[in-house]
């Protein structure tokens, strides 16, 4: 994703993804940031976190990757 290469993630980050929806962006920046990294999602739609939660656990991005 090119904004999130323009924001300058790299290893070792930790990124908030605020509004997560189903956690496409959360993956792209859980990759960039690699397993030293981490990322937190958060959305207001009760179900948003659940369904990118279960779609990390299915990518093997479940522990980089945590929903709120």
């Amino acid at each position: 994703m090119q904004a999130l290469r323009l924001a300058g993630l790299s290893s070792r980050m930790r990124v908030l993804d605020v509004g997560c929806g189903a956690g496409d962006v959360a993956f792209a920046a859980a990759g960039m940031v690699g397993p030293t990294g981490a990322v937190t999602r958060i959305d207001a739609a009760p179900a948003a976190p659940e369904v990118a939660r279960a779609r990390a656990a299915h990518k093997g991005a479940g522990a980089r990757a945590d929903a709120h």
